[in-house]
């Protein structure tokens, strides 16, 4: 009736209100609005508190709640009128008044209080008409909310805990400490009550104009302070959405309440009404429901658990924290330096770590955070970086406490999970399950014993995860103080992944994915003002782009300012970088390319090397000696130049057969080169095709004693391109000026097509080609520059280049993310060989090939990551049915017959997406790839999915099996941890033949006898 009434639009005519003009008129009607959903609100909590007396039978306590509800009643039927402006519409509310007179003075009769008339009703639409918007805002703040905080107040049984406290004490049943103590903690939370109910709560329902229900943050509040509303709180809260507009319904809710418990019911009515009194009888029995004490020095039951729609940080979380933390460092600890070998990857991770202590540059596939990491364990356990870690580990290496500083962030995994569940607003049992799930699951527990860099990303992705739901959780109090704290941790923690392993960036893309669906939410708001919209969007470009991108960044820096000596997996780095390493070969060389040089050309490729040929033939084509690109500096690499006459001066096959022109070569010049080796001259030929790259032409040798090395297709025309400034003189010098070699007969543009040679005739070697399109000559990419990196000439001294060059960090950051990214994808598998490490993203979910992490021998002591299958599969089954439930309602919802409320629905569907959606983006990618995928690339998606999991089984239980809660935590943990037990042998490491081990074989394709897919 009063509760769903909608503001009637003032028309500009109305005079008295002092409006100047229709933006302030549409402004009050929005504050109006507001307003009536502050009040419908407090009507309900005032409901509230007359039902809990009631049933108590505290009828005289009933009284005072009595007076706020119909003075909140009153409020709401007069504003409908008054608000309007339209004095037809305020005159209908009269009859509304005249209903809530009547029930009042029922109530007064019955409850010994002073009767009202029409005209105390009437004084308040007489107010609220007159008085301008800033007045009603004022009056709503100023009366109301110390009414919501006094209701919520009492309700919490505040005041009858402390005299309970100060009864205890003295009668000697408390120590002083424990008294002070308890007093303590209840005045704590005492003023961030009132300071909930007078800051948070006004914003939240003003600022957002939050729906009027019986708001969730509020029975949040509720349930905090009183643990037996959890039991009927959701009774309450349907009754409320049943009934919304029913001022008799607090009265009418408990005689249906007492009627289901064989108590007797309550006469309420009058005598007029529309439903039949039912006599009173004079003894009244207490409700069978909990007190409402927020305090109970004892917990009688599971059920008086704070509930779970809170977020507060209390004795009980620490306590689960700490015993979660405990059992996951037991299991992630135990016998973990049995194994004295380097194992598995220790010998890549480990190997990179003692680099890092001895400043040795290297390359890998990975960022450096993580192994950053793993080089700061090895400095600590004292490791001087000489072990190379292969084989037995020798004494001088402390690797028991390399691997427990590893193993630490695989135990902060539990008490991660349990604070993301608490924070999606699962109970303290499931969330709790949850930690507990993460702690035994044997792959999760076996890949966090060794020196490896999953067990960091596996914390920075559980990090990245709660510090999401965190932000989450603070949407509503947007630019607060929590809000912007959890906002710049997310940021901080996408940084941290992403620097970890590139697999971390699909933690990047869920952030993102949340982030678009929240800006897009509030594009749709049209209350939300522009600028505040523009600040939203500032503000999470600074904290996840500027932020994650500064922390990646920065760990690269780190990363170059550690490696500082000089190591052959350098040589594709930029020539200014390489200069700057110590121990590096090439920086001292002589300073002027001339006639007579022996030159080493490496492509600006990366992965092509260096200009090669070699005495084997092509077999097809010209058929002349093979042009390659070899990664590997060796003889065949080497060229003379010979500067011939200029290009102008060139006259039929004169200029091939020309001496040579003494003096430095320069821009512009046409020069030969000569295979010392194989006394050869590069040639371009324009009659045959490249034999990989059909759109481009060949490029072989010629013996220099042949027709064709009298032809123009042998001399090359240099032009620099984009030299070092300090090396800007129009010369070719090694290392700073770039070239590009143009054939003078083809024209055509000698390059590096990027493609591989067959591996049968051309050993897997690059390509090298000559591109006659007419945008080669011009174009300064990648493929078409070549460098002098070695430069031999006895005729001068050597100098040193490093002078010359220059280093930019953004140039090498970008030159060694991209060489990342190829190097990756080269990473393929050869499906002609059986590898027992690898497996297929489809066979991830349902663990159809464990891997086995070291050799299978009997004397060895043998790990398998194999993970609880209990975990795996009810993940998997949950997150792949996922998709059809929520088909499932969407099919309801389109044939009006869901049965879901709006909040509770988007409640527990956003909850749901981002775990769900952690799950799919840290699997699907997979698919997509073409390089080797290994079981472990599925950890990340696993987490996600143990989390997914445990909400669905919290909803499941709630819905359809509330009292046996307690069963299903039992049960469920019990099963997870008998699972765990049966195979930690293979997770703590088995020394024995594996034909000893009986039972562990659940699925035929396992690998635990024997492979059964080797070939």
């Amino acid at each position: 009736m009063v509760s769903n009434a909608k503001t009637v639009a003032i028309p500009t005519s109305v005079n008295g209100l002092g409006f100047k003009n229709l933006e302030h008129i549409d402004r009050f009607n929005e504050i109006t609005e507001k307003v009536q959903k502050i009040t419908v609100l407090a009507q309900r909590i005032f409901k509230l508190a007359v039902l809990k007396h009631l049933e108590s039978g505290e009828v005289s306590g009933a009284v005072p709640y009595m007076s706020h509800l119909f003075m909140v009643q009153c409020f709401l039927v007069c504003t409908q009128g008054c608000f309007s402006g339209d004095s037809r519409a305020y005159d209908n509310t009269r009859e509304m008044r005249k209903i809530v007179i009547d029930v009042w003075n029922e109530y007064s009769e019955r409850l010994s209080v002073n009767k009202i008339d029409l005209p105390y009703a009437n004084s308040f639409a007489t107010y609220f008409r007159t008085a301008h918007k800033a007045a009603i805002v004022s009056t709503i703040k100023k009366h109301y909310y110390n009414l919501l905080f006094d209701t919520v107040h009492k309700l919490s049984g505040f005041d009858n805990d402390i005299k309970a406290i100060e009864l205890a004490f003295k009668n000697g049943a408390i120590s002083k400490t424990v008294y002070d103590e308890q007093i303590s903690d209840r005045k704590k939370v005492h003023k961030a009550l009132r300071e909930y109910t007078t800051n948070v709560l006004p914003k939240d329902v003003v600022d957002t104009g939050a729906d009027a229900g019986l708001h969730p943050d509020l029975v949040r509040v509720l349930s905090t302070y009183s643990p037996g509303f959890a039991r009927i709180g959701g009774t309450i809260n349907d009754s409320i959405d049943r009934h919304p507009d029913d001022h008799l319904w607090a009265m009418l809710r408990l005689n249906e309440v007492r009627g289901k418990h064989n108590m007797s019911t309550i006469n309420i009515l009058p005598s007029s009404s529309r439903f039949k009194p039912t006599p009173e009888k004079k003894e009244l029995p207490s409700a069978k429901y909990a007190s409402f004490s927020a305090y109970p020095i004892r917990a009688e039951s599971a059920n008086a658990r704070t509930p779970h729609n809170r977020n507060v940080w209390d004795r009980q979380d620490r306590w689960i924290v700490a015993a979660l933390t405990l059992l996951c460092a037991f299991t992630r600890l135990y016998r973990i330096g049995r194994a004295n070998r380097a194992s598995w990857d220790e010998m890549h991770f480990g190997k990179f770590g003692a680099l890092y202590v001895n400043r040795t540059f290297y390359h890998d596939v990975h960022p450096p955070a993580a192994k950053l990491l793993v080089a700061l364990s090895e400095v600590l356990a004292g490791h001087n970086g000489t072990f190379n870690f292969k084989g037995e580990y020798p004494p001088y290496v402390n690797y028991v406490f390399m691997r427990m500083f590893n193993a630490a962030f695989g135990i902060t995994l539990a008490p991660l999970a349990y604070l993301t569940c608490r924070q999606l607003r699962m109970p303290v049992g499931f969330a709790a399950m949850a930690g507990l799930f993460v702690t035994m699951d044997n792959a999760l527990c076996v890949i966090s014993r060794f020196i490896l860099l999953d067990a960091p990303l596996l914390a920075f992705t559980a990090f990245a995860l709660m510090m999401l739901a965190c932000f989450y959780r603070q949407r509503r109090q947007a630019f607060s103080a929590g809000w912007w704290r959890f906002l710049l941790m997310t940021g901080v923690s996408l940084g941290l992944v992403a620097s970890a392993k590139w697999v971390g960036m699909f933690a990047v893309a869920l952030v993102g994915a949340y982030t678009i669906y929240e800006l897009y939410e509030m594009f749709c708001d049209t209350h939300v003002p522009v600028h505040v919209y523009l600040k939203h969007w500032a503000a999470r470009i600074v904290a996840l782009i500027v932020i994650p991108l500064s922390i990646y960044m920065l760990t690269f820096k780190i990363h170059f300012m550690v490696l500082n000596r000089y190591n052959n997996s350098a040589n594709f780095m930029p020539m200014g970088f390489q200069t700057k390493l110590i121990g590096n070969p090439i920086s001292q060389q002589p300073y002027d390319v001339e006639t007579g040089s022996s030159i080493r050309l490496q492509s600006h490729v990366s992965g092509a090397g260096y200009l090669h040929s070699h005495t084997h033939q092509y077999p097809a084509g010209s058929m002349r000696q093979q042009v390659t690109g070899y990664g590997y500096a060796d003889g065949n690499n080497l060229w003379n130049v010979q500067r011939r006459l200029a290009a102008e001066n060139v006259d039929g096959t004169r200029g091939a057969m020309s001496e040579a022109i003494p003096g430095p070569i320069g821009h512009g010049d046409v020069i030969a080169l000569h295979h010392n080796s194989t006394n050869t001259y590069l040639y371009a030929d324009t009659g045959h095709e490249a034999p990989v790259s059909k759109q481009f032409k060949e490029v072989s040798a010629v013996k220099a004693d042949s027709a064709e090395a009298a032809r123009l297709n042998m001399l090359w025309v240099v032009e620099i391109v984009n030299p070092e400034k300090r090396m800007d003189d129009g010369h070719v010098h090694p290392l700073g000026t770039p070239l590009r070699l143009r054939s003078l007969m083809g024209n055509c543009v000698l390059m590096a097509s990027g493609d591989r040679l067959d591996k049968n005739w051309g050993w897997g070697q690059a390509e090298i080609a000559c591109s006659s399109s007419p945008d080669a000559r011009t174009q300064t990419g990648s493929k078409y520059l070549w460098t002098v990196e070695r430069h031999i000439n006895k005729a001068q001294k050597s100098v040193n280049l490093g002078q010359y060059m220059s280093s930019s960090f953004l140039r090498d950051f970008a030159v060694l993310n991209r060489q990342m990214w190829l190097t990756n994808n080269a990473l393929i598998p050869d499906h002609d060989k059986h590898n027992v490490l690898e497996s297929d993203p489809l066979s991830w979910p349902f663990m159809i090939y464990p891997m086995r992490m070291v050799g299978w021998d009997d004397a060895s002591i043998k790990y398998l990551e194999i993970g609880n299958p209990l975990l795996w599969w009810g993940s998997a089954v949950a997150c792949l049915l996922f998709p059809v439930q929520v088909l499932y309602w969407l099919v309801c919802w389109r044939r009006r017959c869901l049965a879901w409320r709006a909040n509770e629905f988007r409640s527990y569907i956003e909850g749901a997406a981002i775990l769900w959606g952690g799950w799919f983006l840290h699997y699907a990618p997979f698919f997509a790839m073409g390089r080797v995928t290994y079981l472990h690339h599925f950890l990340p998606s696993l987490y996600f999915g143990i989390l997914f999991m445990t909400y669905q089984m919290y909803f499941a239980t709630s819905w359809y099996a509330p009292r046996s809660t307690r069963s299903v935590l039992v049960i469920l943990s019990a099963a997870a941890v008998g699972v765990f037990w049966w195979f930690s042998p293979l997770t703590f490491g088995w020394d024995k033949p594996i034909k000893d081990l009986w039972g562990m074989e659940w699925v035929s394709s396992w690998p635990v006898y024997e492979d059964k897919l080797a070939i």
